[in-house]
C-alpha cells in the first residue's frame, strides 16, 4: 500500500485513503493493512462485498448477490412495461421485454438503473 501511495505522489494524483478498502478473498486470515500519509497510519477498513462498474464482488467469490440484484431489476423492469401499458399486443410485448429486461438479466452491468 505504501508503494501505490507513492506512486501516487510521484504523479501528483491525490490518494484518499477514506475510499481504500480490504477484501481477503478465500480465506479467514485477517490481516490489518495500514496506509502512511504525512507521517500518520491510517489502517484500511475491510469489506466483504463491494460494487464496481455495475458488478458485484464477495469475498467468497459468489455470484449470488449479483444475481438477486439482476432479477430485481429484471422484475422492476417488467413491472413498469406492464403497469403503464395495460392494452399491448404479444409482438409489443416481446419488443419490450427483449429490450429492457433481458438486457438486464443477460448483461447486467450494461444496464444502470438508479
Amino acid at each position: 500500500m505504501n508503494q501505490l501511495h507513492a506512486w501516487s505522489d510521484k504523479w501528483l494524483l491525490s490518494f484518499n485513503r477514506d475510499k481504500c478498502k480490504v477484501m481477503h478473498v478465500g480465506h479467514d486470515y485477517r490481516f490489518l493493512y495500514a496506509i502512511q500519509q504525512n507521517n500518520s497510519k491510517y489502517n484500511l477498513s475491510a469489506t466483504t462485498e463491494e460494487r464496481d462498474l455495475g458488478i458485484v464482488v464477495t469475498d467468497n467469490l459468489g455470484v449470488s448477490t449479483q444475481c438477486a440484484e439482476a432479477a430485481k431489476r429484471a422484475t422492476k423492469a417488467l413491472s413498469i412495461i406492464r403497469r403503464q401499458l395495460k392494452d399491448m399486443d404479444k409482438e409489443c410485448f416481446t419488443i419490450l421485454y427483449k429490450s429492457f429486461v433481458r438486457i438486464g438479466i443477460c448483461h447486467p452491468s450494461l444496464v444502470s438503473i438508479p
